[in-house]
């Protein structure tokens, strides 16, 4: 998952903490905003991920 907004990674161990209880694991990991779009090598990063969370910053989403 991507912090996307103050408290997103909160939000994000707590929805890994209630689907922990149904037997689902989930993975958080933040990654930097300059990271989000494309790794050091320019390959496509964003979108990628099962779930994401993001923000709308003006920044068009990029092709799926």
């Amino acid at each position: 998952m991507v912090a996307a907004f103050a408290g997103a990674v909160d939000t994000a161990v707590l929805f890994q903490e209630q689907a922990s209880k149904a037997g689902i694991n989930i993975n958080v990991d933040r990654v930097s905003e300059d990271g989000y779009w494309n790794d050091i090598a320019g390959n496509l990063v964003c979108m990628t991920e099962a779930l994401e969370v993001s923000r709308s910053s003006g920044i068009p989403l990029c092709a799926a």
